[in-house]
This record gives structure tokens, C-alpha cells and sequence, in this order.
């Protein structure tokens, strides 16, 4: 905790309001969000992680009431590793019982399957659900909550300090809506995640048989078709915030906004803002990890020759509409490759370029070994081909 508290106090300083701004607007002129909608707001494309626009992205703020969306990754990272399972129950400990705010009112003592609870959390930000979770992964929300600030760091959300797993209790938690945007991509990798957030209503079952109605709190899935996820909050200091994501075709877009004056206002300019993208913009993928892109690899003087090439990565790049077909592949091969090479070693990039501007690429990396030729290597190669043509001519 005591990293947490250093965090803490260093951002303190930056923690008090958002500067004022104008609306972001397209190059055509086109407003992007309701004006004035957001205090802070970043738009994203899944695919490339490209912020197409945002308003005070990296300005930090106090209490945007999202913190429950690390801990869902958190939970969706252990149930990809196996650490629990969707019908595992768990036992619902007095300190989750007793939870207060947002809840889905759960019987201390009581058994509840990991499944059910994620409804409670992700449909209507259950604390009580929330902190169940957090104590059968990590023993106590304390200890929780140092995952979710390792996991910050790790994909580089470095404005930001969790001090809460539920949110309810963030006074002094600071994070930006750039940092938001790279959080909510992380947990959209995770398909299993939309049978969940695209839910509008569930009713819970007790162990009494008492009901619960979940009902989702965001909205925006039935204002919006495109709509399937993701989160909602709101807090005393900052307003009412979202991350919202809606995918069309080959496209998702991730909208992250902060600090709205009422819920109304909140879900219409989130709304108009993924519309905005869809329409304005396209996700073209070039090439997906692990594909072949070089079947000719060639470096001189070594053995096997010639060696594929593959895409360490996915390659994807979000353009302006019609855009996508003037994109360009480049194959760039490093200088002085140096031998031995072995699968897995990168050779050279992959790059995508729009009107002589670099937009994406990954490493190019080979798919065998190649070793330099020696003379043994090269009197056993004449012996090999000296002997076919033999046992041929017989």
C-alpha cells in the first residue's frame, strides 16, 4: 500500500478540475461531441489503439466512478489463466455482504457462481459482487488493489492510481480519459466480455430463493444498435462518465467521457460520438499475427535458403472513409543481417504508409534457423547432391 500512497500524493496536486476547453471538431469542421458535452473525453479505434480525437485526454482527474472496469480485467485475465471458473461458487463473505452504494444484494454466507456476479458488476457496478471477486482473487480488496495498479503500469496507464476495486471509495483516485481509452481496449480483447455487457435485464436467484432485477445501467445499448458495452459511473467531484464501444463490420470504436452534467447528456454525446466515428472513419486490417508476408527471404552465405516471413502482429490502421485503398505495404529488411538467425528473431518491418506517411507495422520475423555456410557444411552438401545424381543416372 505504501507505493499506492506515494501515487497518491503526487498526483494530489493535479487532482482539483479539468482546464476548460472547447469541443473537438473533425477537419472538415464536423463537431465530433455534443458541445461542451465532456470535461474530457478520448475516442479510440480498438483495432490500432489510435486515439482519432480527444478533449484534456491527459489531464488527470479525481473520481470518475470507472474503476470497476481494471477490476474486470483483472477477473477476465483469472479466467483465462484458469484461476477461477464461471461456475465456481463463491462464498460471500461479511465485508462483501455489507457493501453499501451500488449492489445486487447479496446473502452473507450465501453461494453465488463467479458467472452471477459478473452480471451484478458489469450490469449495474454491484459493490457487493465487485468485492467477493476481489477477495476469492487476491485475499482482501488491499491486496487487490496492488494488482490493479501493477496492471496500470503494465499497459501504460501512467497518469492513473487505483485506490478502490469497487470505485465507491475513490476519493483520491486519479487517472485520464487517455489512460481510460487504453484500459477499456484491454478488456474489449476479451470476446466473453459482451455476453455480459450487452445484457439489459437479469433476474438473480438467491439461495432463499429471494429475486433480484439487474437491470443494465448503460442505457446506451438500447439507445444505440451498434452499442454492446461497456461501463458507467459518476461521482460528487466530476459528474457523470462512460466508456462506451460499439462495433460495426470489421470496426469497433471506444469512446471514454468524462465529467458530463447529467446522465441524459451523457449517453446522447457518447452516442453521437460513435456514430461520428463509424461514419467519418474505417478500421482496415493489413495482416494478422502469425501471417506469412516474405516467402523469399534471402541472406547470402546462408543455409536453407530461402526462408518465410511472418507478422509478429496484427496490423491495423484506421483511416478516413475511402481512404484505405491509397494505403501502401512496405517490406523494409534490416541492414547487416548477421547469421545465425533462429525462429522468432526479427529480420526487418512491416510498414503501412498513407500518402508517404508512416501509420502501422510490426516486426517481420523468421520462421527457421539459418546458419552461416562452413566448408563441412558445404562438402557435405556436394557429397549429398554428388551421390542423388548418382542413384538418378542408375
Amino acid at each position: 500500500m505504501k507505493r499506492i500512497l506515494i501515487g497518491i500524493l503526487a498526483f494530489a496536486m493535479c487532482c482539483m478540475c479539468f482546464p476548460v476547453g472547447s469541443a473537438a471538431r473533425a477537419e472538415n469542421g464536423v463537431s465530433i461531441l455534443d458541445e461542451n458535452a465532456f470535461a474530457a473525453y478520448a475516442l479510440c479505434d480498438f483495432a490500432s489503439g489510435q486515439i482519432i480525437a480527444s478533449k484534456n485526454g491527459d489531464t488527470v482527474c479525481q473520481n470518475v466512478g470507472l474503476s470497476q472496469m481494471m477490476s474486470l480485467l483483472l477477473f477476465f485475465d483469472a479466467l483465462e489463466k484458469g484461476e477461477f471458473k464461471l461456475e465456481e461458487e463463491i462464498t460471500i463473505s461479511e465485508h462483501a455482504a455489507s457493501q453499501t452504494g451500488p449492489q445486487m444484494f447479496l446473502d452473507q454466507g450465501g453461494h453465488y457462481p463467479v458467472k452471477e456476479l459478473l452480471k451484478g458488476v458489469i450490469m449495474v457496478s454491484a459493490n457487493d459482487a465487485c468485492v467477493a471477486l476481489c477477495e476469492r482473487l487476491a485475499g482482501s480488496t488491499s491486496e487487490f488493489v496492488e494488482l490493479m495498479n501493477e496492471k496500470a503500469k503494465l499497459i501504460g496507464m501512467n497518469h492513473t492510481v487505483f485506490t478502490d476495486p469497487t470505485g465507491y471509495f475513490a476519493e483520491q483516485e486519479c487517472t485520464t480519459a487517455n489512460d481510460l481509452a487504453r484500459l477499456a481496449r484491454e478488456l474489449c480483447k476479451y470476446p466473453a466480455l459482451f455476453d455480459y455487457t450487452s445484457l439489459w435485464q437479469e433476474s438473480i436467484i438467491h439461495n432463499d430463493g429471494r429475486i433480484t432485477e439487474l437491470v443494465n445501467a448503460n442505457r446506451l445499448i438500447k439507445q444505440n444498435a451498434k452499442c454492446d458495452g461497456l461501463a458507467v459511473g459518476s461521482s460528487a467531484p466530476t459528474g457523470y462518465s462512460i466508456a462506451a464501444t460499439a462495433k460495426q463490420d470489421d470496426g469497433r470504436f471506444i469512446l471514454i467521457g468524462i465529467g458530463a452534467n447529467n446522465s441524459k447528456e451523457r449517453f446522447k454525446a457518447a452516442g453521437n460520438a460513435l456514430d461520428f466515428a463509424f461514419n467519418a472513419y474505417e478500421t482496415k486490417i493489413f495482416v494478422k499475427s502469425g501471417q506469412i508476408v516474405k516467402r523469399d527471404f534471402l541472406v547470402p552465405g546462408a543455409t536453407q535458403q530461402p526462408s518465410a516471413l511472418y507478422a509478429k502482429e496484427d496490423v491495423a490502421v484506421v483511416v478516413k472513409k475511402g481512404e484505405a485503398g491509397l494505403c501502401e505495404k512496405v517490406i523494409e529488411l534490416y541492414d547487416n543481417i548477421e547469421l545465425p538467425l533462429h525462429p522468432g528473431d526479427s529480420v526487418g518491418r512491416l510498414i503501412i504508409t498513407l500518402n508517404g506517411k508512416t501509420i502501422g507495422g510490426t516486426n517481420l520475423l523468421i520462421n527457421n534457423d539459418l546458419f552461416e555456410i562452413s566448408f563441412g557444411y558445404a562438402f557435405h552438401k556436394v557429397c549429398a547432391n554428388w551421390l542423388q545424381m548418382q542413384q538418378e543416372a542408375h
